[in-house]
């Protein structure tokens, strides 16, 4: 059972968020080939879309690229968990599109969140964990032509959860 942190929770008491409905959960269990964790299922059926203001609710949290050539850590503020709609669209341009100039992952990478720009969450499916990871969107940052270069951030959702720094209220 997934546990959110005291602030979360807070957060979830004082404002109501739209919950995934089983339509919802159907079409977001489709989209990846490997099982979407069930932590990720019921965060969004139990507490919802969960949304972060950037003034009061500043949720950052820590990411790392964890290369050889490229060892460094950063951090970055969730704006949202995406809604299913929004979840499909972006796996469907960042997994499926066959557009060779985007960026692609693999698919079994679920991206359910942005910051306030345009970089996203990534969820690893299939996996005996549900670890977290972040895309931060540059065009050709690193002069290689593509973008896919993921940082690490959590072993876990409900680590991924519990590690945000939010303020409390």
């Amino acid at each position: 059972m997934l546990t959110l942190p005291a602030p979360i929770l807070a957060m979830t008491q004082r404002e109501s968020f739209a919950k995934a409905t089983a339509e919802d959960v159907h079409m977001i269990r489709s989209l990846p080939p490997l099982p979407v964790p069930e932590s990720y299922i019921e965060l969004i059926t139990r507490y919802g879309y969960l949304t972060f203001d950037p003034v009061d609710d500043p949720c950052r949290f820590a990411w790392e690229y964890r290369e050889p050539e490229l060892s460094m850590q950063f951090k970055a503020s969730i704006a949202a968990f995406m809604p299913a709609e929004k979840v499909k669209r972006y796996y469907s341009g960042l997994v499926l599109d066959e557009d060779e100039d985007l960026p692609k992952f693999p698919n079994f990478m679920l991206p359910i969140g942005t910051n306030w720009g345009q970089n996203n969450i990534l969820l690893e499916c299939g996996g005996e964990r549900d670890r977290i990871w972040f895309w931060e969107f540059q065009p050709d940052a690193w002069g290689e032509g593509d973008n896919v270069r993921l940082g690490f951030v959590a072993d876990s959702l409900a680590e991924f959860l519990a590690k945000l720094h939010v303020p409390e209220l």
